[in-house]
């Protein structure tokens, strides 16, 4: 077992060379760092992220991150 949280695990992402995963769960949406060698998680340090419908994506380069969006007008 990865992992146990109190809701929906949105995205779950292999992070490039660490041994680690980014998992997005919850409500509000939460993203964690979690080690795969002892299960420890950490808050993910990421730029700010407008409100979006998905979970963000990590580059397969690990160096740029996507998040689903859309134009409103």
């Amino acid at each position: 077992m990865l992992a146990t949280v109190d809701g929906r695990v949105h995205a779950l992402t292999r992070l490039p060379d660490t041994g680690r995963v980014r998992m997005t769960w919850g409500e509000p949406w939460r993203t964690e760092e979690v080690d795969l060698a002892t299960g420890r998680r950490e808050p993910a340090v990421l730029p700010p992220l407008p409100d979006r419908p998905g979970a963000p994506a990590l580059a397969p380069d690990g160096a740029s991150i996507a998040v689903e969006g859309y134009d409103a007008g």
